[in-house]
């Protein structure tokens, strides 16, 4: 938000921080939702509406019924819901009554509404339609019962269709424009322009594009593992609107099986589009691309990608590279090294759920912050927050040192800290509560320039989950690591 603080979510769990690392709020979704029928739930996001300098929040109920299917949507009451919260509603993912429930979301914003879409799947299995919701946002805001409608029957029958915000400060409107990719490959896209707002009497128009083709690659091998990462398929992943273009990337085949960010400019007045590829065939696969204005100005088509890279030879990790006006693309800088292959679920593992990046929309210079997945020494996913910014030589990355080590985790009785930094200075090494409250102060004193180590007893500290924190004399954070604790002395 343009005051520093960060919503960031993930399948069960809701995080606030602020831009410095400091955590002001944890829990999952359940206990912050807190109604009985919300039970099982995922595919969060979050969303930050610059003109109102408020949050949005999604999740569903997801436990596969027609009945039990909701949309569960959270407006913030301030610009800093970790104090003041959110008004909290409940809608129907059964919209057509025809024993469908709601997954896949995508969510975005105009000046005036809200808009999520989603597909429908028979309860008694298969695909149904996508369906869009729109949704005002003033009722939301005020805590008033919620003022919807919904579009189904939509026409080009999309797979996933993405409505897009607008790109820098301010927004457009009314009504919005939405694209989507053929998901199984192709040669067309297409352009929806939902032409005004929720009791305007708006009208849904549907364009086919021509574009360069397009086709899925295979999955992504990974080190240390036989399990491979779901690439899954060409579906619109991230976007926005801005002067005139329509700025959307997805994953796609760029040589021998390959995976790579496919990046696009749709015109919405001519009905033209310009697309560019960036990847490395026979090395990596290059997946899971999001978006953000890089651009100066309105004018300017610089943009910023944010994406998950594994191969043979890497954990998985995330990596951002940078598209300028002119579609030239730069070298991609790593984000967050992987730490560890992953192995959760099956042969092949679900990859790519929760990334995302976003324009800090008030900054003086273009930046953006964005969350990845890496796979981390317990060989599961953990999300890394960056944020991005240019220097003169290239990318730079504003964010904690990323070799750190804490183990073992979880803690039994004693645990060791290691790290290496680039200076020697004055740090506090304090221990805070989900809750984002000071616990402990472990070490205060000069960190050595390279690797430090520290070994540590868990104390008093109860069996629960905790955050290590290393800041500077300056209140900068270098290190912000969750631990969990599940003896005691």
């Amino acid at each position: 938000s343009n005051n520093g603080i960060i919503v960031s979510v993930s399948n069960s769990i809701l995080e606030i921080d602020d831009s410095q690392g400091t955590l002001l709020y944890y829990n999952d979704f359940v206990s912050f939702f807190n109604v009985p029928s919300i039970q099982e739930v995922c595919d969060p996001v979050v969303i930050y509406d610059n003109q109102q300098d408020r949050f949005i929040l999604f999740f569903q109920e997801s436990s596969g019924t027609a009945a039990g299917s909701k949309l569960c949507i959270c407006f913030s009451k301030s610009n800093n819901p970790s104090i003041d919260g959110w008004w909290k509603y409940a809608i129907t993912g059964n919209p057509l009554m025809d024993g469908s429930w709601f997954d896949y979301p995508k969510m975005a914003i105009s000046t005036n509404e809200l808009y999520i879409s989603g597909n429908l799947f028979y309860e008694t299995g298969g695909y149904n339609e996508s369906v869009l919701y729109q949704i005002n946002k003033a009722s939301g805001y005020s805590g008033s019962g919620l003022d919807w409608n919904f579009w189904y029957n939509i026409p080009g029958s999309p797979f996933t269709l993405l409505p897009v915000s607008y790109g820098q400060n301010g927004g457009y409107g009314p009504g919005c424009y939405l694209v989507s990719s053929e998901h199984t490959g192709g040669s067309i896209l297409h352009l929806y322009d939902l032409t005004d707002d929720l009791h305007n009497n708006p009208s849904l128009n549907h364009y086919v594009v021509n574009t360069n083709s397009y086709s899925p690659a295979a999955d992504a091998n990974q080190l240390g593992s036989s399990d491979l990462l779901d690439n899954g398929d060409c579906r619109t992943q991230s976007g926005f609107y801005l002067n005139g273009l329509i700025h959307f990337v997805f994953h796609s085949d760029i040589g021998g099986g390959w995976n790579g960010i496919n990046y696009n400019r749709l015109n919405v007045s001519a009905l033209t589009n310009t697309s560019s590829t960036f990847g490395l065939s026979g090395t990596c696969d290059y997946s899971y691309p999001s978006i953000a204005s890089f651009g100066s100005n309105a004018n300017d088509k610089s943009v910023m990608i944010s994406f998950l890279r594994s191969g043979s030879s890497i954990y998985p990790q995330c990596n951002v590279v940078n598209c300028d006006d002119n579609m030239n693309w730069s070298a991609s800088t790593i984000v967050k090294e992987g730490e560890g292959y992953v192995d959760m679920i099956s042969s092949t593992e679900r990859w790519g759920d929760y990334t995302g990046t976003c324009r800090q929309y008030n900054a003086q210079n273009p930046k953006v912050w964005v969350n990845g997945m890496f796979g981390n020494v317990d060989n599961v996913w953990d999300t890394w927050i960056a944020e991005i910014g240019v220097n003169s030589n290239g990318i730079n990355e504003v964010s904690t040192d990323n070799k750190v080590k804490i183990y073992p985790n979880p803690i039994v009785q004693q645990y060791h800290l290691e790290f290496d930094s680039k200076q020697a200075e004055m740090i506090e090494v304090l221990i805070f509560s989900s809750e984002g409250k000071q616990i402990q102060s472990l070490f205060k004193g000069m960190s050595f320039t390279g690797k430090n180590a520290f070994s540590f007893n868990q104390g008093a500290l109860e069996a629960g989950e905790y955050f290590l924190v290393v800041k500077t004399s300056q209140n900068q954070t270098r290190i912000n690591e969750k631990i969990i604790i599940v003896g005691s002395h």
